[in-house]
C-alpha cells in the first residue's frame, strides 16, 4: 500500500515538474522538451519490447524519407527507419552480451509464445514453440564452399514445410537440407 502510494507521488511529481519546465521552455521558444514523452516511450519499448520495435520499424519502411541528397557529410539514409534499425540492432546486441547461457536463449523462447526458429552453424537448428523445444542436426561431412545465402535457403525450406502443414521438426529438415545444398556452392543460386 505505501510504496503504490509512494510511486503514484512521485508520478504526479514528475509530471507536475515535466509540466512546468515545458511551460518555461516554450515561453522561451525552446520546443526540444516536447519530445521527451515519445523519447521515454521509445526507450522503453527498446528495452522491453524489441519485438513492437521491430513492427514498427516494417511499418515505417515504405513510408520513410530519403534523406541521399542532403549535404550531411556526405553520407544519405532513410528516415526513421535506418536510425530506428540502428538503435534496435545496439540494443539486440546489448540484451545478446547479457544472455548467460543458451539455456537462458531457451527459457526466453518458451516465454514469448511464438515460434521462434534458431541456426546455429553446425550445431544444427532448434525451433522452440510454446514449451515444445525440437532439435534438428546439422548435415555431416559436407564439401563447404561459400556461405552465402545458407541463411536465405534454410528460411526458404523451413516456412515451405510449415506453409505445407509438415510437422516443425520436418521443417527444420527441410531448411537444413536446402542450406546445405547452397554451402557447396559457390553463390547462392541452386542452378
Amino acid at each position: 500500500m505505501f510504496k503504490g502510494f509512494l510511486s503514484r507521488r512521485l508520478s504526479y511529481f514528475l509530471m507536475i515538474l515535466f509540466i512546468i519546465l515545458n511551460s518555461i521552455l516554450i515561453y522561451f521558444d525552446i520546443f526540444y522538451l516536447l519530445v521527451l514523452p515519445l523519447v521515454i516511450l521509445f526507450g522503453y519499448l527498446f528495452i522491453f519490447r524489441l519485438d513492437l520495435i521491430f513492427l514498427a520499424i516494417v511499418f515505417c519502411t515504405p513510408l520513410s524519407f530519403n534523406f541521399e541528397n542532403l549535404d550531411l557529410l556526405g553520407i544519405g539514409f532513410y528516415f526513421p527507419t535506418e536510425p530506428m534499425l540502428l538503435a534496435f540492432t545496439v540494443m539486440f546486441l546489448f540484451k545478446a552480451l547479457y544472455v548467460k547461457s543458451f539455456k537462458e536463449v531457451i527459457s526466453f523462447g518458451k516465454k514469448i509464445g511464438k515460434l521462434l526458429v534458431i541456426t546455429r552453424g553446425e550445431k544444427g537448428s532448434i525451433a522452440i514453440k510454446d514449451d515444445e523445444v525440437i532439435e534438428c542436426e546439422s548435415k555431416k561431412n559436407l564439401n563447404i564452399v561459400d556461405l552465402t545465402g545458407a541463411g536465405d535457403l534454410f528460411a526458404a525450406g523451413f516456412l515451405h514445410g510449415l506453409i505445407n502443414n509438415f510437422p516443425i521438426k520436418e521443417s527444420l529438415k527441410k531448411g537444413t537440407e536446402m542450406s546445405s545444398k547452397i554451402i557447396q556452392k559457390i553463390g547462392a543460386r541452386l542452378n
